[in-house]
């Protein structure tokens, strides 16, 4: 019900119509958003979105052909993530790359996002990650920095080429880190160290 105020107060302070049918494609689109905090990191996806609808349309009512036209959810992460990459240098861009690829892992060959420690970036990184963090495409918590929601994962393409392009490199990463996990559990007993030659960087050479 929250969410549905969100959607359709702000127009009709204006006296612009909402069809019942936005709403509905709208919050099928913000998909997993179950609770505050999670609702709250798409809001200004969600607002973007509805500009564009807006702009697309007669300006006295908002339909979901105008929502499609207008490309939706989709478009609005993918303007905005990538209305930042824009103003980053070639240098921050590699930096930015580099970060997203740390905040994404793979279950069953699908992308999901996996929390990294502040603790644990560099100066650039953290420059790199303000500009998307104050977009809401990032968010940050005391200790972690995180992808900010399922819908940047499915919504934005430039995104999504990097993982694809980096999928063997994610692949080889959570492999190496399951694998370190049980050897600590393990009491980093040296039996429990995978031989070089059954790494996945290594595997077929020699």
């Amino acid at each position: 019900d929250d969410i549905r105020d969100v959607i359709t107060r702000p127009a009709a302070l204006r006296d612009v119509e909402v069809d019942p049918g936005l709403v509905e494609i709208i919050l099928t689109d913000m998909g997993a958003a179950t609770d505050a905090r999670a609702t709250l990191t798409l809001l200004p996806l969600v607002s973007h979105a509805l500009l564009l609808t807006w702009g697309t349309g007669s300006g006295q009512r908002m339909s979901v052909d105008d929502y499609v036209r207008a490309g939706g959810l989709t478009s609005a992460v993918e303007n905005l993530a990538d209305g930042i990459v824009a103003t980053l240098s070639t240098e921050e861009r590699r930096t930015a790359r580099l970060l997203f690829m740390r905040m994404v892992g793979l279950l069953d060959d699908r992308p999901i996002r996996r929390p990294v420690a502040l603790a644990g970036l560099t100066p650039a990184e953290r420059a790199v990650a303000r500009p998307f963090v104050d977009a809401r495409v990032l968010t940050a918590s005391a200790t972690h920095l995180q992808v900010s929601h399922d819908a940047v994962l499915r919504h934005w393409p430039r995104l999504a080429d990097w993982i694809e392009e980096g999928r063997e490199h994610l692949r080889v990463r959570d492999h190496l880190g399951r694998a370190a996990r049980l050897w600590i559990d393990n009491g980093r007993a040296s039996a429990g160290l995978i031989p070089v030659d059954r790494l996945p960087m290594f595997a077929g050479l020699g």
